[in-house]
């Protein structure tokens, strides 16, 4: 038993085109063949993007938490957890290099940030052929923290992202920005 069963019964003035059928029956072989392709470069591409987005997401994982310095002085702490094999960059990565991490912090008129976003980590230097300048990045671990200030003694929240590039030894993936939202009382 064949996998395609046509039966063709042909009446009246049909017969005339009884030449075309295999090239038809063929014809449709290819199109059922050319659907079942699309169909599995469609699945490979949807689990190859889903593959990326997981990767991506658990190459760095990070943990925002605050502690208080002193009146209405606080530190907001983000922790980066990174990959055994994976890097990203610090902030004062050099210009023509990879992208730094940056830090967005959305406007709240209670809050004041203090000073720059500092960094906490083993700093990592070395020479990148690619990019033909020293860049710095961090392994395994590295902790931000930008101090802030409370313009009155109430609870409030500090909005923010963070902007990252995650890289190996062969490939870095795309920039990504991860939002935090982080309560100071």
């Amino acid at each position: 038993m064949s996998l395609l069963q046509v039966d063709f019964t042909l009446t009246g003035g049909q017969e005339k085109y009884r030449k075309f059928y295999p090239l038809l029956i063929c014809l449709l072989v290819f199109i059922c063949k050319m659907v079942m392709r699309l169909g599995i470069v469609l699945s490979i591409c949807v689990l190859g993007l889903a593959g990326t987005v997981k990767s991506q997401s658990t190459n760095v994982r990070w943990k925002y938490f605050v502690t208080k310095k002193a009146e209405k002085v606080f530190e907001v702490h983000a922790v980066a957890t990174i990959e055994s094999g994976w890097h990203i960059y610090s902030q004062s990565t050099p210009e023509g290099g990879p992208i730094p991490t940056v830090f967005k912090f959305s406007t709240n008129p209670i809050i004041t940030l203090t000073g720059n976003v500092r960094e906490a980590g083993k700093l990592q230097k070395r020479f990148e052929k690619v990019f033909k300048v020293d860049v710095k990045y961090y392994n395994d671990k590295v902790e931000f923290i930008q101090q802030v200030s409370l313009k009155a003694k109430t609870k409030t929240n500090l909005k923010g992202s963070s902007n990252y590039m995650v890289c190996n030894d062969e490939m870095c993936l795309p920039p990504q920005s991860v939002e935090f939202n982080v309560s100071i009382d």
